[in-house]
């Protein structure tokens, strides 16, 4: 590299781009460059002198997308090399003793603009843009320089006028460039042979060249229908490197761990009485199962693999992708590693051809959510919509299957939690809530509603909608139910489906009305049965002093003594009379009237 930097520097003085100085208030180390040509370029390490308090040329340097634009519509284009590009710039008699570089023989400055100053870019861009300027599809880049025309003429007439302008300048172009010493030995023969002769090149299509590579491009008077596949194609596979892995191979390997290389030795010569190391723990708790032949470790008759073949142990278990199960079944007769297992299994798992080809996992068994003690415990909670322009808050309750609706505008977790008050006003806060995971019922909001009413809210796997079945099969019910009906607003098509029959039936065919409410619901079929029934009587005790004889109900009643101790209540139709003895010197008499259970709770549908 000296000897390159002293030719490269005697030339910089030959041509007066350089000069020598005896001192020097600014001395810049030099950074030699080497160059494609095998030669230097002196360039001044100037980032710790002067270009700490030299102000950087803010002129742009052209984008590639620029240069595209200005050679837009070419035919043909000719490139220009300027030598030395920045070297031929002048620079004025004062900033010349700033570009001084320290070599090992001596002070020189440049008379010349130097590379390596922040601003000689900018400078040297901006002497080329003004140089080309109102030449039409001519763009130039640092020191290369493109031509270019709507046609030959006009591409030599640009071409014309830039080097009439460089000569002008008194710029000059770069020597013809060597044939680089990565080409290949054809093009490197070709250029020692053209080099005898003066020649340019001419642009031809590949097509328009047949006589350059005849036995590819010149037609056939008889083409075959079709070309057969070369039989060295067909036994490519024969021919693949199919080694099998041996024991001297295992042995190699092992050399070259660290880890069984150690754990060979305590196998040969006796382990330790306990390792730190957590590497280490799993041969040391299988130390006297661990033995040594011929360089290879075995545990039990398993060959340990060293780190460096287990990929391609792997390759070989898994060669015919035979799966997962019997991956592991085959390598338990012969190898063993450490997390052998879970390598197998990451290997099964990352194979398209695997998941693609393998068995569907087969499905869980479900637990069905238990059947709660009593009403309005569980509630099954979801949104149906959008249905007519609404959404539709369901509740069902898990013990009597009663299915509440809310009509909302948007479900948002304030309009659940308005609704969700509403109903908890009339039926009581429950004990559980099962939603699913929608952002109304996850949202920080709609938890901290729970929590303050002590309520307990469950949400069900993602993408199961099957663990909220019983609200989601209630939710598909409203849909139908509302579709079916016509006419009307969103408000009213609820009141027309029959609550008694839009929840599924419980055991003993009650209905879920009658279980929640303990009534049964009126419906538009019992005016059919009203004149067939008898009068429904109030449950009440009506004080009355009558006779024994007196006829009651169109029944004859007999007084009958009740006492009103701790005594067994004998047996009593309806409507007969019979005497309440309060003391023993006091007796009342009345008569017993059939009584319809009240209800338990409200049943409300609120819409």
């Amino acid at each position: 590299m000296k000897e390159k930097v002293d030719k490269e520097l005697d030339r910089l003085l030959a041509e007066g781009i350089i000069e020598p100085v005896q001192h020097s208030e600014w001395a810049t180390p030099i950074v030699p460059v080497l160059k494609s040509d095998q030669t230097v370029r002196l360039c001044g390490d100037y980032k710790v002198t002067v270009n700490q308090a030299c102000k950087p040329d803010p002129y742009p340097i052209p984008r590639i997308e620029d240069l595209y634009a200005k050679l837009s519509g070419g035919k043909s284009f000719t490139k220009i090399d300027l030598r030395d590009a920045l070297l031929q710039l002048p620079i004025d008699e004062k900033s010349k003793d700033y570009t001084t570089i320290n070599t090992h023989r001596g002070l020189f400055r440049f008379n010349r603009l130097p590379f390596g100053i922040s601003s000689s870019p900018g400078i040297f861009q901006r002497c080329i843009d003004n140089l080309l300027q109102n030449i039409p599809m001519t763009g130039g880049y640092q020191d290369d320089i493109i031509i270019s025309g709507q046609d030959d003429t006009k591409h030599m007439e640009n071409l014309t006028t830039v080097l009439e302008k460089l000569l002008t300048a008194g710029f000059l172009f770069g020597e013809k460039r060597g044939i680089s010493a990565m080409s290949s030995p054809r093009i490197q023969r070709w250029a020692i042979t053209l080099s005898a002769y003066s020649y340019s090149f001419v642009y031809t299509p590949g097509k328009d060249l047949g006589h350059a590579d005849a036995m590819s491009r010149l037609p056939l008077h008889n083409a075959p229908s079709s070309v057969p596949t070369p039989p060295e194609t067909l036994n490519l596979l024969e021919f693949l490197d199919s080694t099998p892995v041996t024991a001297t191979v295992i042995a190699a390997w092992t050399n070259h761990d660290p880890l069984l290389s150690r754990v060979r030795r305590f196998t040969n010569s006796g382990w330790p009485s306990s390792v730190n190391d957590d590497s280490m723990r799993q041969f040391f708790s299988r130390r006297n199962e661990l033995s040594s032949h011929g360089g290879v470790i075995l545990w039990g008759q398993r060959v340990v693999v060293p780190e460096q073949g287990r990929v391609q142990i792997l390759e070989l278990l898994h060669e015919g992708h035979p799966g997962m199960v019997k991956m592991k079944m085959f390598s338990r007769h012969y190898v063993w590693w450490p997390g052998m297992d879970q390598e197998i299994e990451g290997k099964v798992k990352t194979c398209d051809t695997c998941q693609v080809n393998g068995k569907a996992t087969p499905p869980v068994n479900i637990h069905p959510w238990e059947y709660p003690s009593g009403l309005w415990q569980r509630l099954h909670i979801d949104y149906a919509g959008h249905l007519m322009g609404k959404m539709y808050l369901v509740i069902v309750d898990a013990h009597s299957k009663w299915i509440d609706v809310h009509v909302s505008n948007s479900a948002t977790s304030a309009a659940t939690i308005q609704k969700r008050q509403e109903s908890f006003a009339i039926f009581g806060l429950p004990k559980t809530v099962v939603s699913d995971n929608g952002t109304c019922f996850s949202s920080t909001e709609f938890k901290m509603f729970m929590d303050k009413n002590g309520i307990e809210h469950i949400f069900t796997p993602t993408y199961h909608p099957g663990s909220n079945g019983l609200v989601e099969r209630s939710v598909q019910t409203l849909k139908e139910g509302i579709k079916k009906m016509n006419g009307g607003i969103v408000d009213s098509k609820w009141s027309e489906v029959d609550p008694g029959n839009c929840a599924e039936k419980i055991v003993s065919s009650i209905c879920d009305v009658h279980l929640a409410d303990g009534r049964e619901v009126r419906r538009h079929m019992d005016h059919m049965k009203q004149r067939f029934e008898a009068p429904e009587h109030r449950s009440e005790v009506i004080p009355e002093t009558v006779t024994p004889t007196r006829q009651l109900d169109n029944m004859q009643a007999t007084p009958t003594s009740i006492p009103t101790t701790q005594d067994e209540v004998p047996t009593t139709n309806y409507g007969t009379t019979v005497k309440v003895t309060q003391s023993s010197d006091k007796s009342e008499t009345v008569i017993l009237r059939r009584s319809c259970r009240a209800p338990q709770a409200p049943v409300r549908l609120d819409l």
